[in-house]
């Protein structure tokens, strides 16, 4: 409530853009409000008690004290100016709202229009008349108010949410794709089928066995990111293609790296269309593993539009995380391409957040880029574990 219908106003403004929830009042609150404060139109809120108050004070307390009883009602603020030097003296007006504040029995504060300083002089004043707290300026109250109704509701899905199991810990050390994708699926992880070549005939039979374009891929645990040493090749068919592909990358990739023991090509069907998902863990100092989601490829840098959470999170988790993101209406499908199934893919994120946790301290990071995601088909089609040491004899 404020004596200035500008500063109710400013307040319904920002609270729309905080977030935070003006509710209507009841029609027997709004009738004592009319009754306390005559005007032509219905009351709202925040209500403008008008300058009457100014005139007389008492009105502060009625009004105050009905807003306080209607039970839709969390926090009450009423607007007006904290003195905080020596040319105030008494304010009539601050002792009847301190004293109507002190007695609501709800969380309530005077607000300050602007920001001004909280002196002694204002401390002097609040402790005399009872004013429980003052804040200010109006932005900065919304603002915060925002916070906490966000922080309140997250506590209250705590009581009600699903609560992470227990992640049993396991000896694994993936130290290549090919390692960690394996890895993955044997924590249920979908992952693409992909076999690896070690000859020109091995990589050559095994995509005329696909019947489909494939794409294919050094395979070495010295070699993280492949493009950039020519270790990708994309959309090959034929046999001479295929074969012509081998033969190339392994060159290209011993002159690149000749230092790199190189296992071979992995030969794997490709995927078109869909979304390209980026799951990635890191562990951070202070917080530990920490779970990252946003669209892969090269949106992640493009749009630098990514979710983050500590592990462990639950199914539920994931799932929000993917709809807080602002690429989510990608998700819903667009232009023609299929929704996604938003349940089946946080069961995916949320595997892959295990299955982090499982490998113990000693992995400092693991990526699914992309996690490729059609409809209700979710496939991991390229994983990395990055390790901080030695696994630890905990394993």
């Amino acid at each position: 409530m404020s004596i200035s219908g500008g500063a109710c106003t400013l307040i319904a403004d920002r609270a729309e853009a905080h977030g935070v929830s003006l509710p209507a009042l009841s029609p027997a609150i709004r009738a004592c409000l009319r009754e306390a404060v005559p005007g032509p139109g219905e009351a709202l809120n925040p209500f403008d008690i008008t300058g009457l108050a100014v005139r007389d004070p008492a009105l502060f307390e009625r009004v105050l004290s009905t807003l306080g009883d209607d039970p839709a009602i969390g926090f009450v603020g009423c607007v007006y100016s904290m003195p905080w030097n020596d040319k105030w003296q008494q304010v009539p007006a601050i002792e009847v709202i301190g004293r109507a504040l002190a007695q609501l029995g709800k969380p309530s504060a005077m607000l300050n229009q602007t920001l001004r300083p909280v002196s002694q002089k204002s401390r002097d004043i609040m402790a005399a008349c009872g004013v429980p707290a003052a804040f200010g300026g109006l932005e900065a109250v919304v603002r915060a108010l925002g916070h906490i109704s966000r922080w309140s509701a997250w506590l209250q899905a705590q009581t009600t949410a699903e609560q992470p199991l227990p992640v049993m810990p396991t000896s694994a050390w993936p130290d290549s794709e090919r390692a960690t994708l394996d890895y993955l699926a044997s924590r249920g992880v979908p992952v693409i089928p992909a076999k690896l070549a070690r000859t020109r005939g091995e990589a050559v039979d095994f995509a005329a066995a696909l019947r489909a374009p494939v794409a294919m891929k050094i395979a070495s645990p010295d070699v993280a990111h492949k493009t950039e040493v020519g270790g990708v090749r994309l959309g090959l068919q034929g046999d001479a293609a295929v074969g012509a592909a081998f033969d190339a990358m392994l060159a290209r990739v011993r002159q690149a790296r000749p230092d790199a023991r190189l296992d071979g090509v992995l030969v794997s069907p490709m995927r078109e269309g869909g979304l390209e998902i980026l799951v990635g863990t890191v562990r951070d100092a202070q917080w530990g593993l920490t779970l990252a989601v946003g669209l892969g490829g090269i949106w992640v840098e493009a749009l630098a539009d990514t979710q983050l959470r500590l592990l462990p999170v639950t199914p539920q988790d994931a799932r929000d995380m993917l709809t807080s993101l602002r690429a989510a209406k990608l998700l819903q499908g667009f232009r023609g391409s299929p929704p996604v199934d938003l349940d089946r893919l946080a069961r995916v994120i949320a595997a892959i957040g295990d299955a982090a946790l499982a490998l113990g301290d000693s992995l400092a990071a693991l990526e699914v880029n992309p996690l490729w995601v059609r409809g209700d088909d979710v496939e991991a089609l390229d994983a990395l574990a990055v390790w901080a040491d030695a696994p630890s004899s905990t394993h």
